[in-house]
């Protein structure tokens, strides 16, 4: 679960997303991850 995905680690999707949407980590699920991965990919 805790793998590096897509050639990020965990902590800096983490960290990119609660940068950019100040999300609460405990809140935070996989797929959550998954979709903001694509999107600051895309964008």
């Amino acid at each position: 679960l805790f793998r590096s995905t897509a050639g990020f680690g965990w902590s800096e999707i983490v960290g990119a997303i609660t940068t950019f949407n100040q999300v609460d980590f405990e809140t935070l699920e996989v797929e959550t991850v998954l979709n903001e991965m694509k999107r600051l990919r895309l964008g």
